[in-house]
This record gives C-alpha cells, sequence and structure tokens, in this order.
C-alpha cells in the first residue's frame, strides 16, 4: 500500500463502546485491498479506553478526535 492520499474515508463513531470499536478497527486493518485509506474515530464519550484502543492501530491511517464538550 503506498502512502498516497486516502482514496476512502472511514467514519466511525464512537459512544463507550471500546470492545465494539476495537472489532469495527480490527475489522478495517484486516482487509487486503491495495487501496490507500484513513480511518477518523470521533469520540462523543468520556472514556480513556476508547483513545486507548485506537491508538493500537498505525498512526498514520487511524485518527482519534474527542468531541468537546460531548453532544
Amino acid at each position: 500500500m503506498s502512502a498516497a492520499t486516502p482514496l476512502i474515508t472511514f467514519g466511525i463513531p464512537a459512544y463507550n463502546r471500546p470492545a465494539l470499536l476495537a472489532e469495527t478497527l480490527a475489522s478495517i486493518a484486516a482487509q487486503t485491498a491495495d487501496v490507500p485509506y484513513e480511518v477518523i474515530v470521533c469520540d462523543d464519550g468520556m472514556l480513556p479506553e476508547t483513545a486507548a484502543t485506537v491508538a493500537r492501530f498505525p498512526t498514520d491511517k487511524f485518527f482519534y478526535h474527542r468531541n468537546t464538550p460531548t453532544l
């Protein structure tokens, strides 16, 4: 996979379900298509585990954003 501008952006809303988020991100990371992508996780919850879950994935493709204040 090249470091090209992402062709696909996955926007993942997150709200206090880090285990489900981990499954979702692992599924995306396991894809084998050679297509540049990025994943943006928007966190509207308050669990520190959500940020830690995103941090386990490659930082050049997986990005974390916390809504402040939460909605």
